[in-house]
This record gives structure tokens, sequence and C-alpha cells, in this order.
């Protein structure tokens, strides 16, 4: 279909014995988080801009977010060409935390025990929704999780209404949870430096409880 064609930057490219199998493109006007590998066969390397431009007059619909805000503000040309350059494909494509399975927006600096530049991207980032530790395998998961663990944040719990609380953390005392956690904000926040130094932070988790546990949520 025609009308679907859009205009995209090709980031980078993925070869199978020497040849192009997929692109990993930028689609023009859209956020970053939207950017994706595609099969060489859905690529359309002869269509103009023009084209394009007379495609997108009939038929424009680009999801809202696109220009809601600008992420990039308060950030220089050179910071923003440094950090373009570092994050500019994402290195986990969903992630499973309980029984929600996510697609994942953005790159994340996972540690090199996790996953290293030059590393296959991971198609399934495995976090217990508790510790919020993850894991390249479900197996590895399942392990994490029969040796027992906490059942809510690592903080003091400062308010609750029926079935929803919001817990304190303090980023010093429970400094493992609260990086785990940086990594995770991290895969859909564009710009977002703080993942490792949380000292000085405390951070405010909304939980909904259940049987199982206290669930976080936000």
């Amino acid at each position: 279909d025609k009308a679907e064609i859009r205009e995209c930057e090709i980031i980078e490219k993925r070869l199978n014995d020497g040849k192009v199998e997929a692109y990993y493109v930028h689609w023009s006007d859209f956020n970053r988080r939207c950017d994706s590998w595609v099969d060489i066969a859905d690529v359309d390397l002869n269509t103009t801009k023009d084209k394009l431009k007379e495609i997108r007059d009939l038929k424009r619909n680009f999801d809202e977010f696109t220009h809601d805000h600008d992420e990039h503000e308060g950030m220089d040309e050179a910071s923003l060409k440094e950090h373009e350059a570092v994050t500019k494909i994402k290195n986990v494509n969903k992630i499973q935390i309980g029984q929600y399975l996510v697609q994942v927006w953005y790159y994340s600096p996972l540690p090199k025990s996790v996953w290293r530049s030059g590393d296959e991207v991971i198609d399934i980032l495995y976090f217990c929704e508790f510790t919020l530790n993850f894991y390249r395998t479900k197996v590895e998961l399942e392990r994490h999780q029969k040796k027992g663990c906490m059942r809510h944040p690592p903080g003091d719990e400062i308010y609750r209404n029926d079935k929803v609380s919001v817990f304190e953390v303090d980023g010093s005392r429970s400094k493992q949870w609260c990086q785990n956690l940086c990594y995770l904000a991290k895969m859909f926040l564009d710009h977002k430096t703080l993942w490792y130094d949380t000292d000085s932070f405390f951070f405010y988790v909304i939980c909904e409880y259940d049987d199982q546990g206290y669930h976080v949520v936000g």
C-alpha cells in the first residue's frame, strides 16, 4: 500500500553471509522511540522525497506524542550529537515484568554483565517485578524467584488508599534497587543521565497490592 510509505534515515544495517538483510531506521517526523529494524524487502530505496511528500499530503496521521514536547531541551549541539551516537540503536526490544510484555522505547546503559556494545540486541529482558533485578533468560529469573525475595520496595510506606500504596526509597540505603529502577526508566526516557549515582536522591514509587505483594506501577 503506497499510502503507508514513510520517509526514514538508515542508521545501521544487519548482514547475513555478507548481504544486507535488514536496516535499523529512524522514521522522519517521529520520536526516536519508534526507531526499529526493517527487513530489506520492506525498504524502498528508490522512492524520492518529493514522492513521499505527495503521499503525506494525501494521508498523514502521525502519533500525537511526536510534537508534545522537546526531549532535547537543555542539551547543546555537541551533547546532543554525542548522546545520539551512543544511544542510536536500542539494545533491548521488549521487557517482561510480571504478567506484562512491554515494548522498549530507548537504549538503556545496562551493566556489561548483561549487555556489551557489539552484542546482539536482547529480544526480551526479564525483570523481577519486586526486586527489579533483570536477566537475559527466563530460567535465570525463575532461579532468582525461587530464592525468595521481598515483596515490596525497600523503603517506607508513606501513603495507602485501599490497594494503592506509595513508598519512599532512599537511594543511598537501597542503591541496587534504585539503580535497577533507573535502568528500567531509561528504557522509556530518551534523556536520563542518572542510573548509578543514586545516593543523593529519594525515589517515590507507586504500587498496587494483591496477595502476591506490592507491584510497581509508577
